[in-house]
């Protein structure tokens, strides 16, 4: 869903924003939520990582991960691919852990 934003301030914008989100089921609103949650999880670890080429893999590899499900509307296959994301982004932050243990 894409909200477009005006370069010219309108007054009315807000009110168009603020009913455009009001359209969005409380339920679809947690799930978008949990899903940016996990994209910025993810893109805050590749920052932590010291080597460029490894921090722009990580990165380029999120994003098309995410990229490729953007249309996903099927809530079960969704949550399906939330619980694969967390089980990833933990198997990354343990990984992290043990190349800086491995280097300490």
């Amino acid at each position: 869903v894409c909200v477009c934003v005006r370069v010219v301030p309108c007054v009315r914008a807000p009110l168009r924003l603020y009913a455009f989100l009001a359209q969005e089921p409380p339920a679809q609103f947690m799930v978008r939520r949990q899903v940016l949650t996990l994209y910025r999880d993810f893109l805050k670890i590749a920052r932590a990582v010291d080597d460029e080429y490894y921090k722009d893999y990580i990165r380029d590899q999120v994003r098309t991960g995410f990229r490729n499900h953007i249309a996903e509307t099927d809530q079960k296959e969704i949550a399906t691919l939330l619980a694969r994301g967390q089980v990833q982004l933990q198997e990354l932050r343990d990984t992290m852990t043990l190349a800086g243990a491995a280097t300490s």
